[in-house]
């Protein structure tokens, strides 16, 4: 009878507790506030304290990959593309490609040694009818990458090409330009041999008629006086141009040719800060058309990338995403937010409908803006 009835006074709103239930009064409203907003502290805390080594644990960088690979599969289905499936060798030749630019210190398709995408794939031993590769340095989340993917052409292409059937994701963490935690991803994507798709015979290739140097070629960002940020593209092309353009993140850049031979230039402005433009940081393409009509697509290196430091928020956003299936503390935290964003969503719906003609606004408000909180808190 006791605990029935001090059940009844901390729920239910009835006379003998003036109608608001114990459970609801303002200073314990308070202190729950207090005491959830503490507790999201100490995972704040706990994320801050770790050192960067941690997000080089594999179980965080497959926890990463695995959230890549998932939102890729998530736009193409979108798109009512069929999803890419897991392929061992391509997680293989995908780490493989992030650990080789950790190591060497380059952001590229190309390694200095000169190894490229196929080099890769041949020694994880995977065989393909066809293949293609996306790149990135430095994010704060999966969605701030999958975005830039998204607005780059190139790399978009290949996110919703359907032809590929599978895919390998490869994460490594280390220093890049004197940046200690600088995270570099790889994405591999593949269609294997037996996915071949008879090829029509006697179609003789088009050979293009023009050379594009590479090495001699680059894109280069900068800020005036009056934090007006520019881009310039230089490449080195000779040959039946007929028109050329850079593509470097989503802003194309038309080149024309110079008083110099086979210098061709072009210019745009950034609508943003230089924080906006390497957030992730994506390798620019070339696409350079002759007289013909025959393009010829390859990449064109940044002269001087910003590499941002990951900052407190990313390394919060990181963790959440790579370290939730190592440390539970993420997922008891979200465990309890939830738990009492329905206890207080019941007490709420007990103190408006059990006695409806009897109300305290001000205890519905703080009850409303407590729960808002904790769905805050929840979600970040």
């Amino acid at each position: 009878m006791y605990i029935r009835r001090t059940l009844k006074n901390y729920f239910v709103p009835h006379s003998k507790n003036g109608y608001h239930p114990h459970i609801l009064h303002t200073k314990r409203t308070i202190f729950y506030s207090l005491f959830f907003l503490v507790s999201k502290l100490i995972v704040v805390l706990f994320v801050m304290l770790l050192p960067l080594e941690t997000f080089s644990l594999p179980e965080v960088q497959n926890s990463i990959a695995d959230k890549i690979a998932l939102q890729t599969n998530q736009l193409r289905n979108k798109l009512a593309i069929r999803s890419l499936s897991p392929n061992e060798k391509l997680y293989s030749s995908a780490n493989a490609k992030s650990w080789d630019m950790v190591r060497n210190n380059y952001f590229d398709h190309r390694s200095p040694d000169g190894k490229r995408l196929r080099d890769f794939l041949g020694e994880a031993d995977y065989d393909y009818q066809m293949a293609g590769e996306n790149l990135a340095v430095g994010y704060d989340n999966v969605a701030d990458l999958i975005l830039a993917w998204q607005n780059s052409p190139t790399h978009y292409a290949n996110l919703i090409d359907k032809d590929y059937k599978e895919i390998g994701i490869g994460i490594s963490v280390g220093d890049y330009k004197g940046v200690p935690g600088t995270i570099f991803v790889t994405q591999h994507f593949g269609t294997p041999v037996n996915n071949i798709v008879p090829q029509v015979a006697g179609v003789e290739e088009k050979k293009i008629n023009v050379t594009y140097d590479k090495d001699r070629s680059e894109v280069l960002w900068q800020e005036d006086s009056n934090g007006v940020l520019s881009l310039t593209a230089r490449a080195y092309i000779t040959g039946d141009v007929a028109s050329a353009k850079v593509l470097a993140n989503h802003y194309d850049i038309n080149l024309y040719p110079t008083e110099k031979e086979g210098i061709y230039v072009g210019k745009v402005e950034f609508l943003g800060t230089s924080d906006d433009l390497f957030k992730v940081i994506l390798v620019p393409s070339i696409e350079i058309k002759d007289l013909e009509g025959e393009v010829l697509r390859d990449i064109i290196d940044w002269n001087n990338p910003k590499i941002i430091a990951m900052s407190s928020v990313g390394k919060y956003n990181q963790s959440k995403e790579g370290l939730s299936e190592v440390f539970s503390i993420f997922n008891v935290s979200r465990g309890i937010y939830l738990f009492f964003i329905g206890f207080f969503s019941i007490a709420l719906f007990l103190k408006i409908f059990v006695e409806f003609r009897k109300q305290h606004p001000h205890v519905i408000v703080q009850t409303m803006m407590l729960i808002f909180l904790l769905v805050v808190l929840f979600e970040v």
